[in-house]
């Protein structure tokens, strides 16, 4: 099971005090009100890049990588990956659309 670990080694805390205990971890997330890694580096004045897959949870489009402060990411591409890439790309266009 990697999203236990996955969880801990991105947050610092025990995954098990907010329900990760195996896989698939897509029915739910990090609190959105931790601090993840991604987001203490990017404020130090990293670029942020992730390869790898992301099973830290994908509940809400705020749950996905590129919203928790990675800029890039390149990953195998799950059906969640999927949903949330493309629920993002529509989410972009309407907000084109109402600037236009």
């Amino acid at each position: 099971e990697c999203a236990p670990s996955r969880t801990s080694m991105m947050t610092g805390r025990d995954p098990f005090r907010y329900g990760y205990y195996r896989n698939p971890s897509d029915d739910g997330g990090v609190p959105l009100n931790y601090t993840m890694l991604p987001q203490v580096l990017k404020e130090a004045g990293y670029k942020t890049h992730a390869i790898g897959k992301w099973h830290c949870g994908f509940p809400t489009l705020r749950h996905t990588p590129t919203s928790v402060s990675y800029t890039h990411l390149r990953a195998h591409e799950t059906p969640e990956h999927l949903v949330c890439r493309l629920l993002l790309e529509k989410k972009k266009k309407k907000k084109i659309n109402k600037v236009i």
